[in-house]
């Protein structure tokens, strides 16, 4: 039996045979196969030859959801258009469909990469693009598909459990309460990891006042996680502090999660210069990252490459 990476590899030679109609089908295949795993099930039926929008629709389940996606596969010598991209988000705000992938055998331009990116944050679409080199990255993670548990570091189980545990609570997020402060940091860790940040988990003990630090373009960003019960919410206190900690050691910008929520008067006190200093996010912000992760995981998510943009995401400014 065909590895995914094996499948994915048959793929680029019919494309490069030029046999596209049945590079299609096989990529249709695999997409299927990919999705529809850690309990997520991909169903999709082709839609009408004489229907020029989506090649592929149907719906993504899992145990907590049910959600519409339709499929575009350019499988051809040509090169992706921007009209193409508009014309898509036109047909997923007709037909509500708040998925959407759009696939090509060959690179993207940035400006086809920077439009879809503009449209899915105006129209609050999950409007995901690949080219080759995107298709070329998701497929990489397939390389080691038959390593066994015994062939790995005690770092990579660690970062394995916080992959699984991440999974686990955005499928579950009645479970969040449940999990340990720590291994809730490694979760963040390891999601900024896997998107292709370069990131730090601090240590346990004497973290200096921040959890993760992630660099992005010669910056340092720093998060700060507390995972308190709902009943000890962060105070202006702990604000001020963790502010202190980013003006000191030069960080761009400091977002601060906390599980149980803010007191009243927690953001009061600060300067103008402070709040373009500080992002701030709850449960639900930390549960929109999972989810993002989870996508990002199933192959219909590719993580924008500005950092501050998925802070932004996440989180909320103080004005």
């Amino acid at each position: 039996m065909e590895t995914i990476k094996e499948q994915y590899i048959r793929f680029i030679n019919m494309c490069d045979e030029l046999d596209y109609r049945n590079a299609e089908i096989l990529l249709k295949d695999i997409i299927v196969d990919v999705i529809s795993q850690n309990d997520i099930r991909l169903e999709i039926e082709k839609t009408a030859e004489s229907q020029d929008t989506f090649d592929y629709t149907g719906k993504i389940i899992n145990a907590k959801n049910i959600e519409d996606i339709a499929i575009v596969l350019k499988i051809s010598k040509g090169k992706l258009s921007i009209n193409r991209i508009s014309s898509l988000l036109v047909q997923a705000l007709t037909y509500n469909i708040k998925n959407v992938v759009l696939i090509s055998n060959n690179e993207l331009t940035v400006q086809a990469k920077k439009t879809a990116n503009q449209f899915s944050n105006k129209a609050n679409i999950n409007f995901q693009v690949f080219g080759k080199e995107e298709l070329d990255k998701w497929f990489s993670r397939y390389d080691n598909e038959n390593q066994f548990i015994y062939d790995k570091t005690v770092h990579e189980i660690i970062k394995e459990t916080s992959r699984q545990l991440a999974k686990v609570l955005a499928q579950n997020p009645e479970q969040f309460m449940e999990i340990e402060w720590r291994d809730l940091e490694r979760i963040i860790a390891t999601v900024f990891s896997d998107f292709g940040y370069n990131v730090e988990l601090t240590p346990a003990a004497k973290d200096g006042g921040k959890d993760v630090i992630v660099w992005y373009r010669g910056e340092s960003y720093i998060i700060e996680i507390k995972h308190w019960n709902n009943k000890n919410k962060v105070g202006a206190h702990y604000i001020t502090e963790f502010l202190q900690v980013v003006i000191r050691e030069n960080r761009k910008i400091g977002l601060y999660l906390s599980s149980s929520g803010y007191t009243s008067n927690a953001f009061e006190a600060l300067s103008k210069i402070e709040k373009r200093k500080l992002r701030y996010g709850d449960k639900v912000s930390m549960f929109s990252l999972l989810k993002m992760y989870e996508r990002f995981n199933n192959g219909i998510y590719i993580p924008v490459n500005d950092l501050e943009d998925i802070m932004g995401k996440i989180s909320k400014d103080i004005f």
